[in-house]
């Protein structure tokens, strides 16, 4: 549930957010759900917080729902949507069983799609601090 004490603690611990959802459509609905809540503790609060964009993940490469949630989320996230977005790929899922490496090319692909994202997390940070 996102009015959590977790969630509201981390809002509240934050100086910046970067909100992440899956390419389905119950995840797209709770993400406008989260930018609700997010919109709320500010106002409430009047927290200093950012939010620094949505990323998109475990996107599957021609997916008809993919595409379809990632064409209403440019839509309704405009410039907060990132242009770097992560992609599904198995090797994800053996860094959460195995631990990071950087041993052959599935790991260098993978490496290299995290890296734009946090290059381009640091751009949008620069950004709000001028």
């Amino acid at each position: 549930t996102i009015n959590s004490d977790f969630t509201n603690n981390a809002v509240y611990a934050s100086d910046y957010i970067v909100m992440v959802f899956q390419t389905q459509q119950s995840a797209y609905e709770s993400s406008l759900s989260f930018v609700n809540f997010l919109r709320d503790r500010k106002k409430e609060s009047n927290l200093p917080f950012e939010l620094i964009g949505a990323i998109p993940v475990l996107i599957k490469k021609n997916g008809n729902i993919d595409e379809q949630i990632l064409e209403i989320s440019k839509k309704t996230f405009s410039n907060a949507l990132f242009k770097n977005q992560i992609f599904q790929r198995e090797r994800i899922k053996k860094f959460g069983a195995e631990g990071i490496r950087d041993k052959d090319t599935h790991d260098k692909r993978v490496l290299h799609m995290l890296e734009a994202i946090y290059k381009e997390l640091v751009e949008r940070i620069e950004l709000i601090e001028g």
